[in-house]
């Protein structure tokens, strides 16, 4: 188990414990941090003598599922000239997602182009929870509520919506 990831259960469970004292909790949390911060420090001067010792530790990926959107906004060349009708296709996200199990990188980010519209989403999500790993979503919203039930049966929980404004000023 990575340091980073043994200090987040190390602190969840003595946060659990000390639920009722909370000034004492914001003492050890403060101390945990700044002792990460030091180990980090530390191992980052070393680094520039033995530069091994940074080696990558992924812990997330995004996946950019499908080039295509149900929006057309100014800002975004999704859905119009940028990779027009291009999707992952799902042997390949299928994949990918068992080599994020494999390495140890347990949050998949689905987005796009909107991801909503990608006619696998829902089996892409149940493969990712079967795998032990946290799919979570952004989209524009527009089309949640056609599709939120299946993907809450497929298992996803957590969803990000992108907000970029409203009104004449923003549709210019």
């Amino acid at each position: 188990m990575v340091a980073g990831a043994l200090r987040h259960r190390v602190v969840g469970s003595i946060a659990r414990a000390l639920r009722g004292h909370p000034r004492i909790l914001s003492g050890i949390r403060s101390a945990v941090g700044s002792a990460a911060l030091q180990q980090d420090i530390l191992k980052h001067t070393a680094a520039r003598v033995l530069p091994q010792i940074i080696q990558p530790d992924p812990t997330e990926i995004f996946l950019t599922l499908t080039a295509n959107c149900n929006l057309r906004c100014k800002g975004c060349r999704y859905g119009r000239d940028f990779m027009p009708g291009s999707q992952l296709p799902w042997p390949v996200v299928r994949d990918l997602l068992d080599d994020c199990k494999q390495f140890g990188i347990n949050s998949i980010r689905l987005y796009g182009g909107e991801p909503l519209l990608h006619r696998d989403l829902p089996k892409i999500v149940e493969h990712a929870k079967k795998l032990g790993l946290h799919p979570w979503l952004t989209t524009n919203g527009i089309l949640l509520k056609e599709k939120i039930d299946e993907l809450y049966d497929a298992g996803l929980r957590d969803i990000s919506i992108g907000y970029y404004g409203t009104g004449e000023e923003y549709d210019a």
